[in-house]
């Protein structure tokens, strides 16, 4: 294990998805679904909406993603995991609570099939904001 000043490297990683807002996650799934070809649709003002519909919805040939995403240390509401729970009990799509600490995972799900093997744009700005937390500036990127 590399050690930092502040702790282990592996230590310093974990600690900075705690530092990735849920926008900042949600513009870099979104940017990294598109350059892997899903189609994406997120309501940018769910006020007059009935609650807890998921976030995002992909779509690609065969295949349907209803995720919401949420801060590291952002707190599901009812009315959003009774809709994940329905979603899930359909059994013809694929229902997801991410977090920034899934993003290998959820790169690996939306690249898959895509014949892309990184998302390279939407990969680099998170890596940035990483970087500059590992560094000791929690707010960069």
């Amino acid at each position: 294990m590399v050690e930092t000043q502040g702790g282990t490297m592996a230590t310093k990683v974990n600690e900075v998805y705690y530092y990735l807002s849920e926008e900042e996650f949600m513009r870099s799934v979104m940017k990294i679904a598109s350059e892997c070809g899903w189609r994406v649709y997120h309501t940018r003002d769910s006020r007059r909406s009935q609650a807890g519909f998921p976030d995002l919805t992909l779509v690609r040939t065969g295949q349907i993603i209803f995720a919401e995403l949420k801060s590291q240390k952002g707190r599901i509401k009812k009315e959003q995991q009774a809709w994940l729970d329905d979603l899930r009990e359909n059994g013809h799509v694929d229902v997801y609570l991410w977090r920034p600490s899934d993003l290998q995972d959820i790169i690996d799900r939306l690249v898959g099939g895509s014949g892309l093997y990184h998302p390279f744009e939407a990969i680099r700005q998170v890596n940035d904001k990483l970087m500059g937390h590992l560094k000791g500036d929690p707010l960069a990127g």
